[in-house]
């Protein structure tokens, strides 16, 4: 900072965040009386905070999220150093307590799930989850040797543990910046709901008469597709069929020749824009 009217030059050194602080240093031919406000960011924990003068600690008594002010006449040569150590913490989504983010100060801390080409990224438990019965994460992060800001999981990645390193340095690479974490009680609600869900796929798959996997060329021909504008598609491993504007697809569906059927159809619904769209039956 160079400021003429003030007579008075301010250099800041920091390696953040490698480093967690910072020095400023003055430069003036005659005193300066002025308030330095420090900002005292949210995620400090006060107990580790920590602002010297001239190597003299400062009392501080504002609360985070605030600005730390020290005012005085500054001298060439003075020194403020500002130490803000790092925890580590959760902070959750605002809709799910059980999906969360980690944070290293004021990090986001990203996953290292693999290289972009892994052939493994379409797996369902490719993006593992947290269960653990503590949520403090200093408990189950543990700090990689050589690399500043890195943690891996220690016992509490399932099914594998996973590396955590600054999202910035996520480079070409699969990642994940949320986990579902869970504890005993909820992985049981969760265990319970996924047989629920399978007991009743189950019970679909007993009750089906015909099915048609769209997408896929001998199910659809035994099916007599026909359309215009039409594409197959293949996204994650899943087989589905699309049409362009104006465009259309139709099959022929196997029916019991009396009583009542019921048509189910699974579509995407991930799609920016309007994409409505009509079924007819006969």
């Amino acid at each position: 900072l160079d400021w003429p009217e003030k007579g008075l030059k301010l250099r800041q050194d920091t390696r953040f965040p490698e480093q967690q602080g910072s020095t400023l240093t003055f430069s003036t031919p005659e005193p300066v009386g002025l308030i330095l406000r420090i900002r005292y960011p949210y995620w400090v924990d006060p107990s580790g905070a920590e602002v010297q003068v001239n190597g003299k600690v400062q009392e501080i008594t504002e609360a985070p999220g605030s600005f730390i002010a020290i005012r005085r006449y500054w001298k060439d040569g003075d020194k403020v150093t500002v130490k803000f150590p790092f925890t580590l913490r959760l902070e959750t989504m605002p809709d799910d307590t059980d999906r969360i983010a980690v944070m290293y100060g004021p990090l986001v801390l990203a996953g290292d799930l693999g290289p972009e080409d892994d052939p493994n990224a379409h797996a369902p438990d490719y993006v593992p989850y947290f269960f653990t019965e503590d949520r403090n994460p200093e408990a189950w992060l543990k700090p990689v040797a050589g690399e500043p800001n890195t943690f891996k999981t220690e016992g509490v990645g399932k099914p594998r543990d996973v590396v955590l390193k600054p999202f910035y340095q996520t480079n070409e690479r699969r990642y994940s910046v949320y986990w579902d974490i869970f504890n005993q009680q909820k992985w049981d609600e969760k265990q319970a709901a996924y047989e629920a869900e399978l007991a009743e796929k189950k019970r679909l798959e007993a009750l089906t008469f015909d099915f048609l996997q769209m997408g896929e060329m001998q199910p659809e021909r035994n099916h007599k597709l026909e359309g215009e504008k039409t594409f197959p598609q293949d996204f994650q491993d899943r087989k589905m069929r699309g049409a362009e504007r104006g465009g259309w697809f139709g099959f022929q569906m196997n029916v019991l020749p009396e009583g009542p059927m019921a048509l189910a159809v699974e579509y995407w619904g991930g799609f920016t824009g309007s994409k409505t769209f009509d079924i007819q039956v006969d």
